[in-house]
């Protein structure tokens, strides 16, 4: 073989052993990470979230409190504070870029897994918000270089009367959830293993 010929397979395999992510010039180096799952139910319009994992509520604060909504009647306000929102947790970091470039963030999909990594099925994301240290506010889902916060999504509660025979049985099982999404250009999945479901509290007598 000719060292013509070997120079072109040389360089055809460096080619194909190079295609990886590639970071627009200018654009922040982002890394995602999925901090928390909860797998709960739909708690509706404004539930309480947990606070990142990473941070600790204000001891004045009692239960965290959620964007201002209409008044709510006490118990509807009972229900918000003692229900499980599905949710999850993502730390996002920019770690490079000049300083006026942004990075846009959109969740493609939320797959729901069994805890041997079977699809089971989908979760639709909604209401991104991120956490400014005490609450959470709306996000526009951009990311400035240098910056790192902490996003939260409510989920769609998955059928748990399909998945584990109802709601009551489902934290005794244990699942996996893997999120894929866009960051600026490139597409990125996330999981999180051994998530069990959280256990609902006992009806209070009335």
């Amino acid at each position: 073989m000719s060292n013509r010929s070997l120079f072109v397979l040389a360089l055809a395999g460096c080619w194909s052993s190079s295609q990886s992510t590639v970071t627009e010039p200018g654009s922040p180096d982002v890394s995602v990470e999925l901090a928390a799952v909860t797998l709960g139910d739909d708690c509706g319009a404004n539930p309480v979230l947990p606070p990142p994992v990473a941070a600790k509520p204000s001891p004045h604060a009692g239960v965290m409190a959620a964007p201002a909504e209409a008044p709510m009647d006490a118990d509807d306000d009972y229900y918000r504070r003692h229900c499980d929102q599905t949710s999850m947790q993502l730390s996002l970091r920019a770690t490079a870029g000049t300083g006026s470039t942004s990075v846009s963030v959109k969740i493609k999909k939320v797959e729901l897994l069994d805890e041997a990594g079977n699809f089971l099925t989908d979760l639709s994301a909604r209401a991104p918000t991120r956490w400014d240290g005490a609450t959470y506010k709306q996000w526009n889902q951009t990311l400035d270089a240098g910056q790192t916060l902490a996003a939260s999504y409510s989920l769609s509660s998955p059928n748990w009367e399909k998945l584990t025979g109802g709601r009551w049985q489902a934290h005794t099982k244990t699942f996996q959830l893997r999120v894929t999404l866009t960051v600026g250009s490139s597409n990125r999945t996330v999981d999180k293993q051994s998530i069990t479901p959280a256990m609902l509290e006992p009806a209070v007598p009335t």
